[in-house]
C-alpha cells in the first residue's frame, strides 16, 4: 500500500500546486527548446556512424589514397528512339559542357567528350567523339554510334547497350567545410536539368548518383518535419481533447 499512498500524495501535491508546476514545466520546455536553433539537416552519410567506426575509417583511408567517391549521374533518354540522333547528341554535348560549372565538379565524362583515337595515315588523332561546337553530320553520327556501342569504356557505363539512353558522369570533390555542399550541388544540377529539358522537350533526364542519394536523406527528413510531425502532434492533441473533457486541463 505504501507505493500507492506515495503516488496519491504526489498527485495531490501536483493538483494543489498546479500553477507553479505548470509554470515550471513551461520554463523547462522553453529552456530545452532553445537547442532547436542548432538543429541542422546534413546530407553526409557520415552522421550515421561514430567518429571511431573502423569501417568508416577504412573507407576514408581508401578515399584519401585514391579519390572521394561523390558523384552525380545524369541519365538522358529520348521519349522514343535512340540517343544517336543529332538532337539528342547535341543535348548531351550541351549538358556535358554546362556540367563543368556545377559546384565542386572536378570531372565530367560522357559519350560526347569521350577521347577517341583513330589512325589517319601515319598519324594518330585523338579528339572528342563529338567535336565541340561542330555540326553533327552523318559521319559524326555514325562514328558516335559505332564507337559508343562497341567501346568497353562506354557500353553499359555511359551508353546503354541498346542505345536508348546515355549518361553524364560528374565527379565531385567536396571540401567538407559546410553541411549543405551536397545540397548546393544537387540544387544547381536540377536547375540545369530543367533548363536542358525546356530546350529539348523530347528528352527525359534523371538525376542519380551518390550525391543525389545522400541529398535524399536530408530532403526526406525535412519533408517529415513539414508534414509528418504536424500530423503526429495533431493526433496527440486530438487524443488529449478526447481524454480530458476540460479545455483548461488540455492547456
Amino acid at each position: 500500500m505504501a507505493p500507492d499512498l506515495t503516488i496519491h500524495a504526489f498527485a495531490q501535491a501536483i493538483i494543489r500546486l498546479r500553477v507553479p508546476v505548470l509554470i515550471a514545466c513551461l520554463i523547462v520546455s522553453v529552456a530545452m527548446a532553445a537547442g532547436v536553433s542548432r538543429v541542422d539537416f546534413s546530407s553526409d552519410y557520415r552522421v550515421f556512424f561514430d567518429a571511431n567506426n573502423p569501417q568508416l575509417a577504412s573507407y576514408d583511408a581508401l578515399q584519401n589514397a585514391y579519390q572521394k567517391d561523390e558523384s552525380v549521374l545524369l541519365v538522358i533518354a529520348p521519349k522514343s528512339g535512340s540517343v544517336f540522333t543529332p538532337s539528342v547528341l547535341s543535348a548531351v554535348r550541351s549538358l556535358t559542357e554546362a556540367a563543368w560549372q556545377l559546384p565542386f565538379a572536378t570531372r565530367v565524362s560522357s559519350l560526347t567528350n569521350f577521347q577517341h583515337s583513330e589512325a589517319r595515315e601515319d598519324d594518330i588523332a585523338v579528339d572528342s567523339l563529338v567535336p565541340k561546337r561542330a555540326t553533327i553530320t552523318d559521319d559524326v553520327l555514325e562514328t558516335a554510334r559505332r564507337v559508343g556501342l562497341s567501346e568497353p569504356l562506354l557500353v553499359d557505363r555511359l551508353v546503354a547497350r541498346d542505345g536508348k539512353a546515355a549518361g553524364i558522369y560528374v565527379a565531385l570533390t567536396l571540401p567538407g567545410e559546410n553541411s549543405d555542399e551536397v545540397t548546393q550541388a544537387i540544387r544547381k544540377t536540377r536547375a540545369l536539368v530543367l533548363k536542358i529539358e525546356a530546350e529539348y522537350p523530347d528528352l527525359r533526364i534523371a538525376v542519380t548518383g551518390s550525391a543525389a542519394l545522400n541529398n535524399a536523406f536530408s530532403e526526406a527528413a525535412q519533408t517529415d518535419q513539414r508534414t509528418l510531425f504536424p500530423v503526429v502532434y495533431g493526433i496527440v492533441l486530438l487524443m488529449v481533447l478526447v481524454i480530458f473533457p476540460s479545455i483548461g486541463a488540455v492547456i
